[in-house]
């Protein structure tokens, strides 16, 4: 742990710490709702992996028999409407591009995108019997049932915001499970023995691995073709997402060339001219086709962009068959 880190989660985390006390003692009072919820977060300001661990989760629930509902917030949205997502259908200026990705890529499993967590699991008690609460681990308003905990492995020599880009302090690491059940997981390439000092010693961890489906276009979510399609092509690469330097590698390991790149912050708003300036790029380049993430492809696909194409990816947890008991028995239990 580096002095930054630590200074950092003295001040501002001190108002951080006073309010997670609060609930954590009762003071502030947690509602529940009908049936179990299994949150999936992280204490960065994204790119951990929620986003497709929130869909590997709900396939789970699924194959179990189960009738998922996903909370989520719609992180950058234009409304502060109550929205239901169902088959991948809306704008997804008004609800998020993270929720319209996972309405489309779980078309039988509503979304319900609202500020007050609450409100919207009981909107849909009538058709759901679990509830996945996306990004909420400092959600402290809502009881979970499991806390599932997304880390990078570096969380600990991050400073807290805005000293770095950490939004939480060590101690909600060190205190999982003291309320509910947790679990964490880490990309399966990291080595979880620095971060694994500060999780407490009956908190599994698990690993994640990416899964590369294929490539679509950025306008047709369904038209799958196979990745092999890029190796030994020249590609220009951009997105707008958290931590572009892991799908830049995510492209390199399948062969591709890549001749440029442009990025843009999380959740890019894109307009017209930036995507002829992509365009533009990757001519100048010499590229012979562009690709970017199926988040991107959310915000850029109704521009058409020709011969841009998103990577299809996905996560898999390592100790699977592990992970899928806990969640039954968590489901089964609650």
């Amino acid at each position: 742990m580096n002095i930054l880190s630590t200074i950092s989660d003295i001040f501002p985390g001190f108002l951080l710490s006073l309010r997670w006390q609060a609930f954590r003692n009762g003071i502030f009072y947690r509602k529940n709702l009908p049936y179990p919820v299994i949150s999936v977060g992280s204490i960065i300001l994204g790119g951990a992996g929620k986003t497709p661990t929130v869909e590997y989760i709900a396939k789970i629930l699924l194959s179990q028999g189960r009738k998922p509902a996903i909370l989520a917030r719609g992180y950058g949205r234009s409304t502060k409407d109550y929205i239901v997502l169902r088959n991948g259908d809306g704008r997804w200026q008004s609800c998020g591009d993270e929720p319209m990705l996972l309405s489309k890529m779980l078309p039988s499993v509503p979304i319900v995108v609202h500020h007050n967590r609450y409100k919207a699991g009981m909107a849909l008690a009538d058709e759901a019997d679990t509830y996945i609460l996306d990004d909420g681990f400092q959600h402290l308003q809502l009881q979970r049932n499991l806390d599932v905990i997304m880390l990078t492995g570096k969380e600990h020599n991050i400073g807290l915001f805005p000293f770095g880009t950490r939004r939480d302090g060590l101690w909600r690491l060190k205190n999982l499970g003291d309320n509910n059940r947790a679990i964490a997981i880490l990309p399966q390439e990291i080595d979880s023995e620095g971060i694994g000092k500060i999780l407490p010693e009956n908190i599994k961890i698990f690993h994640r691995k990416t899964i590369v489906d294929g490539i679509h276009p950025v306008g047709d979510f369904e038209k799958m073709l196979p990745s092999s399609r890029v190796a030994g092509k020249k590609v220009f690469i951009a997105s707008g997402i958290a931590r572009p330097d892991r799908f830049f590698d995510t492209v390199k390991s399948l062969g591709a060339i890549v001749v440029g790149k442009l990025f843009f912050r999380d959740h890019h708003f894109y307009k017209i001219n930036q995507i002829g300036a992509v365009i533009s790029e990757a001519e100048k380049s010499g590229a012979n086709m562009v690709l970017t993430t199926q988040k991107d492809a959310v915000r850029i696909g109704e521009f058409e962009p020709p011969d841009t194409f998103a990577v299809a990816i996905r996560t898999e947890i390592v100790e699977s068959e592990i992970f899928k008991t806990i969640l039954r028995e968590i489901v089964e239990l609650s």
